[in-house]
């Protein structure tokens, strides 16, 4: 397994604000000198779980059916329906995460930044909320990787 830390943004750009993981990723590729390696995913469970079991470090960041921006340890805490309902993924990131736990393939460490999203229409751009608490997803990463 791999020492390296992984961000994973989970997203569809094409559905508003389910572009959410993506953007993060767009900004965090900008971050000069940054010693992560990241990732942009539409949510496939064979991608989760291959990385779970690459990386020790995984961040995930992914839209949610919610107003607030909101971190999870995916490791301890129960994830909520709405962070799986949130988009067009065929599974949900919290069954990704249940079924990585029952078969013993969750990384050392999981966090997951959960981001508001309410807007989901084929071709819509990303809402105010979203790309607000996007950035704040962003410094929140930077944060907790140094």
């Amino acid at each position: 397994m791999s020492l390296r830390k992984l961000v994973i943004g989970i997203g569809n750009r094409d559905r508003g604000d389910d572009a959410a993981g993506c953007l993060a990723v767009d900004q965090l590729r900008n971050f000069p000198g940054r010693d992560f390696d990241l990732r942009e995913s539409n949510g496939d469970i064979s991608e989760l779980l291959e990385a779970f079991q690459t990386y020790e470090d995984v961040l995930i960041i992914d839209a949610y059916t919610g107003q607030k921006l909101v971190r999870w340890d995916g490791i301890t805490d129960p994830l909520p329906a709405t962070l799986s309902g949130a988009s067009s993924h065929v599974v949900g990131l919290a069954q990704s995460v249940e079924l990585a736990r029952v078969l013993n393939l969750l990384p050392r460490r999981l966090v997951i930044l959960g981001i508001p999203a309410n807007h989901f229409e084929l071709g819509a751009p990303a809402s105010p909320l979203t790309l607000q608490a996007t950035e704040s997803a962003v410094a929140q990463v930077l944060e907790s990787i140094k």
